[in-house]
């Protein structure tokens, strides 16, 4: 039935096109380059009436050529143009069904590439229909800096203790051009450790993408947008960074990174390296209170290391096989080793109190090396049926395959003091690996009707399959207890099949609509091999998506948008196994946690460029957290994954974005917004009845910027939240502040920047935890993680190369979401330029 009106369509559109050529043209000719005589590839041909209003165009193909059917008869100006060089006119009179203009020639304009770098102007934020652009190349910290630097700058980004990426207080997907990473948590936070800044050209922030998305992600997508090369000939750049603190040890970071592309008549070849070494420590402290009637409570300290290093690498072509059909491929490989460890210079303790006396203490030393190692692959396609029509169909297969393996030792001195005092030791080693293979394939199809309406539609299947083998021993000295060891074996398969609509439609120029619907079928079977249990899960969604925008003036603009999305749970969320992240705590997964389900209501206003406001609700079912638990012999810490309850967000947000303090020499960008949240349960493992945490907090972002004579830039950044509760917690203040300074030398082919990271060493991740004891709320868990991150770093980038500017054209995405927990790796992929 879809293939029969799609197919019924296309004939209507052809009919209507034949009857209106009766008076219509058809222009053709051929573009030449004035230096050379050789034809130009990419040239802009444009039609414009007398008036200056742009009737249609084209661009030339690789020859040169170009065709622009079905122009009305009557008197226009055809102009041509390209990036430096000079933009010719020619009058045109249309009054025949075929006009060949023959060839025009078109000259280098040398005064337009002189000057092409000092006057182009890129804010750094800017607000979308559908987004908010963050442009990271114009910050001055982007050098030497990684993406994890730069995202946390991002206007409404926070990130949690354990590495995950929120925005707006929601969980998000976090993809690399176009394409998901695969990644969340602490991996996902690796891989963007040893992604550098100078290589990123934008972020992009969508809190409510359209059906043409995956429904994957509560708070929406964040899309890492790399540089791309639209430079015909052979360029690169080579870039290089030192970074270092003292705090009681000295810690560094140093990397480097190698860009290298050619663009030819028919190919577009590029080559990314990138690799590095960092250091880095955290200290972890935490208060804890539990037992009725009596009271037991439980102190600790320790300090751990950080060390890691990594190595990426990207290799792809571009085939441009003629003007309608572009072939290509994406290999990319990263290799990424870090350790986690125990600080030699500083005691690592537990002790336990029983109605505050000592009754046990533990000293805890950690070494936890672990590996990620990836390979990825993406074969794409892109046939345009008709250019000026926007019809085009594209296809992506993508596979990725992860190995990771995590090997951890652990050992406790105890010392016990009743019912006499003794000692002894405890030996924990955990070695687990986990084995992923990531196997996807996409078809999105696109069109233009009715002169200023689109259809997009399309298809996709996702399987994944993760394994994971772990294996556990523990011995005792003396051995007074029995040694153990425990084998686990959990192996997750999951399928998803998708299809989408969506249409477009601008009524005037003030008022555009876009809705959509995605259907999404999911099926999923968790064996957990060890324990002979299987959990299977089958489930069938719609997920609606409005639009609609109106611009009441050249300056004002609104808009409204409602989405429904759903969460899947991590893999690591589902895989049973304990996992430690520190001498007192694991992490525990649940096989039975279902998707969380939720609905986004967003209204934007803004005014000019400088200032955006907007309102927001969101509304979260079956909300995926962790519950804390407690051994009240042990007093070990049990974090447990479960379907918490319902969670609801009311908020509001204004940017303002490069006002101008003193012209053409400072500007303020800030935004910030006020949220109130609710977190409501009735069936949470750590409480009977109801449970409520409910709050409002503030998080904000600023960025002031200079520009000082001799080319100088210096920018100071801050970023920051007030107390937020989230489910069970309560997340503590945060605040940080950057500063930067930037110069460009060698007529901008080389830029050199110093920049002082977490100014005031202020990072840190904090969290409290209250239950209700006797009728009053109390404290019950305390948790203050500060970080030693502060580091002064010198980036150095030089470019090379002689190259001219070609066109650019962005082809489809292929749209699969991250959902890999802690263990996982990444793919790759991208959008290619034409």
């Amino acid at each position: 039935m879809k293939r029969f009106k799609l197919t019924a369509f296309l004939l209507i559109a052809i009919c209507t096109s034949i009857f209106a050529a009766k008076n219509q043209s058809q222009i053709k000719g051929r573009i030449l380059d004035g230096q050379n005589g050789e034809p130009l590839s990419f040239a802009t041909i444009s039609i414009h009436t007398a008036d200056g209003h742009v009737v249609t165009g084209a661009t030339a193909d690789i020859d040169g050529l170009y065709i622009i059917e079905n122009v009305p008869f009557g008197e226009y100006i055809l102009k041509v143009s390209f990036m430096g060089y000079k933009t010719i006119d020619k009058q045109l009179s249309l009054s025949q069904s075929v006009t060949d203009m023959g060839e025009i020639t078109i000259y280098p304009d040398s005064e337009q590439i002189a000057q092409a770098v000092i006057t182009e102007k890129v804010p750094l934020i800017e607000q979308k229909l559908d987004k908010l652009v963050m442009n990271v190349s114009e910050r001055v910290s982007a050098q030497g800096s990684t993406a994890m630097d730069i995202l946390r700058k991002a206007p409404g980004i926070s990130i949690d203790i354990d590495g995950n990426i929120k925005l707006n207080g929601q969980n998000v997907a976090v993809w690399i051009d176009g394409r998901p990473s695969h990644l969340s948590g602490a991996t996902l936070e690796t891989l963007l450790k040893s992604t550098e800044g100078s290589t990123i050209d934008k972020i992009e922030i969508i809190s409510n993408p359209s059906a043409k998305y995956d429904a994957e992600g509560a708070g929406g997508i964040i899309n890492i947008k790399t540089k791309k090369n639209i430079l015909k000939g052979f360029n690169g750049s080579i870039s290089a960074n030192y970074g270092g603190m003292k705090f009681k040890e000295y810690h560094q970071s140093y990397g480097g990174s190698l860009n290298l592309n050619y663009r030819g008549a028919k190919t577009n070849n590029f080559f990314t390296y990138s690799g590095g070494k960092e250091s880095l420590a955290a200290s972890i402290n935490s208060d804890l209170d539990y037992g009725i009637p009596d009271m037991i409570s439980q102190k600790s300290e320790a300090k751990l290391d950080f060390a890691g290093k990594y190595h990426s690498f990207r290799l792809g072509t571009d085939l441009f096989a003629n003007k309608k059909n572009t072939f290509g491929y994406i290999i990319t490989a990263g290799l990424r080793n870090n350790e986690q460890k125990s600080n030699e210079n500083s005691d690592n303790y537990t002790d336990i109190f029983l109605n505050g006396n000592k009754i046990q203490s533990n000293i805890s030393k950690l070494s936890s090396p672990s590996s990620t190692d990836n390979i990825s692959g993406n074969l794409n396609y892109t046939h345009i049926f008709n250019e000026q029509k926007g019809q085009e169909i594209t296809a992506n297969v993508d596979y990725t395959y992860f190995d990771l393996n995590n090997h951890s030792d652990q050992t406790n001195t105890i010392h016990y003091y009743i019912p006499y005092e003794s000692h002894a030791k405890e030996l924990i080693s955990i070695n687990s690996d986990q084995y992923l293979n990531i196997l996807s394939a996409k078809a999105d199809y696109q069109q233009v009707f009715w002169k200023t309406g689109q259809i997009e539609a399309g298809a996709k299947w996702a399987q994944t399959r993760t394994d994971n083998d772990m294996l556990k021993n523990t011995t005792f000295i003396p051995e007074t207890k029995s040694a153990t060891a425990v084998h686990s074996n959990f192996r997750y398969t999951e399928q998803i099949g998708a299809a989408y609509i969506t249409m477009a439609k601008m009524f005037s120029p003030k008022f555009i609509v876009k809705a959509g619907l995605r259907a999404e079928y999911t099926t999923s079977l968790g064996d957990w091999i060890s324990s002979q249990t299987k959990s299977e899960k089958n489930y069938f969604d719609l997920f609606p998506t409005l639009f609609v925008s109106y611009n009441p003036s050249q300056n004002w603009r609104t808009s409204l948008t409602y989405t429904k999305r759903l969460s899947r749970p991590k893999f690591n969320q589902l895989n049973p196994f304990e996992e430690y992240i520190d001498a007192n705590t694991m992490v525990v997964g649940n096989p039975e946690l279902d998707p969380q389900y939720i609905h986004n209501f967003t209204l934007t206003a803004g005014y000019s460029q400088y200032v955006t406001l907007y309102l927001m609700i969101s509304h979260t079912n079956q909300l995926i957290m962790q519950t804390p638990t407690f051994d009240q012999v042990t007093g070990m810490k049990k974090l447990f994954w479960e379907n918490f309850g319902k969670q609801t967000m009311y908020g509001a947000g204004l940017y303002l974005t490069e006002l101008p303090l003193i012209k053409n020499h400072l500007t303020f960008t800030v935004g910030g917004s006020y949220i109130y949240n609710t977190n409501v349960t009735t069936s949470g493992t750590l409480y009977e009845g109801e449970y409520k945490n409910n709050g409002g907090f503030v998080n904000g972002q600023g960025t002031l910027t200079a520009l000082l004579p001799m080319d100088f830039k210096i920018e100071l950044s801050g970023t920051g939240m007030t107390a937020m509760p989230y489910g069970y917690f309560v997340m503590q203040p945060m605040y940080y502040f950057d500063l930067g300074v930037k110069k460009n030398l060698m007529k901008n082919k080389m830029t050199i920047s110093l920049t002082a990271y977490d100014l005031l060493r202020t990072m840190k991740s904090n969290a409290d935890m209250y239950q209700e004891i006797n009728g009053e709320n109390r404290l019950v868990y305390k948790l203050r993680q500060p970080y030693e991150m502060q580091k002064i770093r010198l980036a150095v980038t030089y470019s090379f190369g002689q190259a001219k500017a070609t066109r650019k054209r962005n082809v489809g995405n292929q749209d699969e979401i991250s959902r890999v927990g802690s263990n996982s790796g990444a793919a790759s992929g991208g959008t290619k330029t034409m």
